[in-house]
């Protein structure tokens, strides 16, 4: 599978190897526990409410340029307009600590919550809907692939082909015609008789 454990190197280093490498290969549709991280600006003297705004725009477009998803900003509560919260992947801390120290934003990061999972069976379902989805559509494309080589396998004997596919066209032409004549010649006594 591309990964090799090594007794010497540290093991958390190990694993967060193998996770980027599972990542990277798509074999497993894995992310680490986001963090709930606030953001809090430091009241300055003498600095008014549209001094916060300007810095938590200031931030918020830190932030995402720092690789934290917008869904993943909460939008500001009520009269606390002095904090942003939002999820972070863990590897992104340093990069959102100096963004708090920035002088544009001039803040602080809170940790909120250091791991935040979702809990229940929900995320297991979602995970068989999508392995079920995955499995019917690599049906659908072994499918069509085998269907593609066999017309490539008709392609390469059509010469051939051809004259057997007519004279059984041509065999099913005088069939028909012949139940025709068959139905005409029984409707036509009929009709003489009448």
């Amino acid at each position: 599978a591309g990964f090799m454990v090594h007794p010497t190197r540290n093991t958390k280093q190990q694993f967060l190897d193998c996770v980027r490498l599972l990542q990277n290969t798509e074999v497993l549709s894995i992310e680490r526990a986001k963090m709930q991280l606030a953001l809090v600006f430091l009241s300055l003297e003498d600095e008014e409410e549209k001094s916060f705004e300007t810095r938590r725009n200031a931030a918020i477009e830190m932030l995402v340029e720092a690789g934290v998803s917008e869904n993943d900003i909460q939008a500001p509560a009520a009269g606390n307009s002095n904090r942003v919260v939002f999820l972070s992947d863990p590897s992104h801390y340093r990069q959102v600590d100096a963004i708090a120290r920035d002088a544009s934003v001039k803040g602080r990061v809170e940790i909120i919550q250091q791991c935040l999972a979702e809990e229940g069976d929900v995320a297991l379902g979602s995970e068989l809907e999508r392995r079920a989805l995955q499995h019917h559509q690599h049906h659908i494309n072994d499918h069509a692939v085998n269907t593609n080589q066999s017309m490539k396998g008709d392609d390469n004997s059509i010469d051939g082909g051809d004259e057997q596919l007519s004279s059984e066209l041509q065999t099913m032409l005088n069939i028909k015609e012949s139940t025709d004549d068959d139905t005409n010649d029984i409707h036509a006594p009929e009709a003489k008789a009448a």
